[in-house]
């Protein structure tokens, strides 16, 4: 009987932990042809940007890892914002971005180079 009680318990505190945790809502990219650099708004609701935030956000270029930016904070509580160099692009490259919350989830967006 104390093992169902412990358990409960643990599932209780499990439970509550994963409901404050959630993906990004959008990614948003924007890429500048003559500046040779995309910019990613990633939508993240959250109610403390301090503590809930995206943690990291992997650039790939054609299925290659370029980047990985990692953050400690997020720069406001709707969104975070980040600017990657892609001095290598050409048209017709597949560009993805993966964004995770430092809370659980994920979520990935592409875009192709015209």
């Amino acid at each position: 009987m104390k093992r169902i009680g412990v358990l409960t318990i643990f599932c209780l505190f499990l439970g509550l932990s994963l409901a404050h945790a959630h993906p990004p809502a959008s990614i948003d990219i924007k890429y500048d042809q003559a500046a040779k650099q995309i910019t990613a708004t990633i939508d993240h609701q959250v109610s403390n940007p301090k503590k809930h935030f995206i943690d990291h956000i992997i650039l790939k270029a054609n299925g290659i890892v370029l980047e990985t930016k990692r953050f400690s904070f997020q720069v406001t509580a709707q969104k975070q914002i980040a600017v990657f160099a892609i001095p290598d692009a050409k048209p017709g490259d597949v560009i993805v971005l993966e964004s995770y919350c430092n809370k659980g989830g994920r979520l990935s967006q592409q875009i192709r180079v015209e």
